[in-house]
């Protein structure tokens, strides 16, 4: 706990300090001076004496000098301590006395903040006509209708005069808004402190109240701490400050030296964000450029990009100065999701990775069509092969084809389900719908960019099985997609319907009696395309021609549930949240409310979420979407 130190305990302890050959306790300090001394004690009991004796004891004699408690007014003005009016207030106030112990100390602070004050109550007084080097002793008696009582004593050798001890170890720690000031006290008679302040290139200014009184803390009683609470005072904004020991004797030391403090480093800390994203990407390699906003907070002496393919595994891959703003990866690998997070270095050490971006540098360029595409053959099985694509990001091939060789893309039916590293493949003649079949191959790279088609190989089968059917309509309705189709030539035994999915592959889907004409698949995922054929096997198991191309998208018309069970915590930093999945949701989209304006925080498909900067007092909702964007009720929480 602080406490204020009283001016009979301030005068115990900077005399004793002063002069180890005076009493543990006395009421009276002295400074030497060329040819005497200054004196200053406390009045005792709070009250004025009719007068006071000084005795001096020192070289060969006694001296005896009689001093009233007050000095006459005539004198007070004359000497400039005081003007008329204060002086009778003066009178007034401590020829009283008060039983109110924080009225005693308030007395005794302005005795102490007032040297013209103490002259007029001949508290501090001149004596002169003492030998240099010889070691005097003065004792003060205090004289009331007959009454003594010891004030004090005090021993001194005149000399030089001691300059006032300048504060030592001003140092400053700021937060929001204000500034806490601490230095080491400056010892000798130092009773109190005059604190300036200036903003950045300003003159500087006196702080009121002048001067300063500090408590004593116990746990480090050597250390003086002023709080700067101005509200004038504005966030973010540099300031200088100043501070001056003021004695006992109303004189005053050299001032520190100015000391520069920047509210900025009393601000919360705000982790660096990445903002924006660049890549670039060929197949020799991918840059990926990343920017934020650059920091201004004098605590940051670096910063810190991190790379990694997940958060758990984030790895520092630069170290960049505080003022920067971007980082180019130039050794990022083309289609590779790498997550990105920015961390500083501060004085007190690293903070970070902050918050993630994942990011992943595509290649746009189509690759080369392969060359040199050729199919044979042999005991039923088609046998292609071809020259590679000379890009270095190819990832490998697909294997498309049709029953002509001048059938538009959309006719064209896969027979890879997803690209293959090789440059051969071998086709069993049985799944192919027709009796004569082109192959193209298309090369993929890395970012699952297609080439154009390769140039056509063509293979030929003699066996029919009649006129191909009419695939009149492919209908996409909720979730399903509905063919029709017809026989112009005469129903076969069997149909058979082909799907080619959106990931290139082409399967038989259904094996139907040949008097069907109409087909509903449900095994579709809504808003992708698919595409159609359909064959007639007759009773031997000849297939026919294949029909033309039918190409759907079932829909999606989902009602989306609402959000339940929303809870809002307190993490290790910022807010935590977690609710429980609403029906046909596949995305939720968290926001933060904060003083009524919200803010998209991101958005989801998982059923938990972290806001490292979330705070008492915000409010989150949790807004349900489904795949196609329809979204549903939304769940509001805050935060405690």
């Amino acid at each position: 706990m602080k406490h204020l130190l009283t001016l009979a305990a301030l005068l115990s302890l900077t005399a004793a300090a002063q002069n180890a050959s005076s009493p543990a306790k006395t009421g009276v300090a002295a400074l030497p001076t060329p040819q005497g001394a200054l004196l200053r004690w406390a009045l005792p009991g709070g009250t004025l004496p009719d007068a006071y004796r000084l005795t001096r004891e020192g070289g060969g004699e006694t001296v005896t000098r009689t001093l009233p408690g007050i000095v006459s007014r005539e004198e007070a003005v004359r000497q400039g301590w005081v003007d008329a009016k204060t002086y009778d207030g003066l009178k007034a106030l401590y020829s009283k006395t008060t039983a109110d112990p924080q009225a005693r100390v308030s007395r005794e602070l302005q005795l102490l903040a007032n040297t013209g004050w103490a002259k007029t109550l001949n508290l501090l007084v001149s004596q002169e006509g003492m030998k240099p080097s010889v070691k005097y002793r003065f004792t003060v008696t205090a004289l009331t209708g007959g009454r003594e009582t010891p004030v004090g004593t005090a021993e001194v050798t005149p000399g030089p005069t001691p300059p006032v001890p300048v504060p030592r170890n001003l140092t400053a720690a700021p937060s929001v808004g204000r500034a806490t000031l601490f230095w080491t006290r400056a010892g000798g008679f130092t009773m109190a402190y005059r604190i300036s302040r200036a903003e950045a290139g300003q003159e500087l200014k006196l702080l009121e109240p002048s001067p300063y009184f500090p408590g004593t803390d116990k746990a480090r009683p050597e250390r003086v701490s002023y709080a700067d609470n101005d509200p004038s005072l504005k966030r973010r904004a540099k300031y200088t400050y100043r501070v001056t020991a003021v004695d006992l004797f109303g004189r005053e030391s050299a001032p520190t030296a100015p000391l520069l403090v920047d509210l900025r480093e009393g601000e919360p800390f705000t982790p660096l964000v990445i903002e924006r994203v660049t890549e670039k990407a060929s197949a020799k390699g991918a840059a990926v450029t990343l920017g934020w906003t650059a920091t201004d907070d004098p605590r940051v002496l670096g910063i810190t990009v991190y790379r990694g393919s997940g958060r758990a595994d984030l790895k520092p891959i630069a170290e960049l100065k505080p003022e920067a703003a971007t980082y180019t990866d130039a050794s990022a690998a083309v289609a590779r999701t790498y997550v990105y997070a920015l961390g500083v270095k501060l004085r007190e050490g690293q903070s970070g990775p902050g918050p993630f971006r994942p990011v992943q540098a595509m290649n746009g360029t189509p690759p080369t069509a392969p060359a040199g595409v050729k199919a044979a053959l042999e005991n039923g099985v088609v046998r292609l092969t071809w020259s590679p694509s000379p890009e270095a990001d190819v990832q490998g091939y697909l294997v498309v084809g049709a029953s002509r060789p001048d059938a538009p893309a959309g006719d064209l039916v896969a027979f890879t389900p997803k690209p293959q590293p090789g440059t051969t493949l071998e086709v069993p003649l049985g799944v192919l719908p027709g009796t004569a079949f082109s192959f193209r191959v298309i090369a993929v790279n890395t970012s699952g960019v297609n080439s154009v088609p390769s140039s056509a190989a063509t293979v030929s089968r003699s066996r029919e099985a009649g006129a191909a059917p009419t695939l009149l309509a492919a209908q996409g309705g909720d979730r399903h997609i509905t063919l029709r189709w017809s026989y112009p030539g005469g129903v076969p035994a069997q149909a058979e319907v082909f799907r080619r999915n959106p990931d290139g592959s082409t399967v038989l889907i259904a094996r139907l009696p040949g008097s069907a004409t109409s087909f509903e698949d449900t095994h579709v995922v809504p808003t992708l395309p698919y595409a159609y054929v359909v064959a007639g096997v007759d009773t031997a198991g000849k297939r026919s021609a294949s029909s033309g191309v039918q190409s759907a998208t079932a829909d999606y018309n989902p009602v989306v549930g609402a959000v339940e069970g929303l809870s809002v915590a307190a993490g290790t930093s910022g807010a935590r949240l977690a609710w429980r999945a609403a029906p046909e949701a596949v995305t939720y989209l968290v926001t933060r409310v904060r003083g009524g304006t919200p803010t998209l925080l991101g958005t989801v498909n998982t059923l938990s979420f972290s806001d490292p900067q979330g705070r008492s007092g915000d409010t989150y909702r949790v807004t349900p979407r489904a795949l196609n964007g329809t979204q549903g009720q939304e769940a509001t929480a805050a935060l405690r």
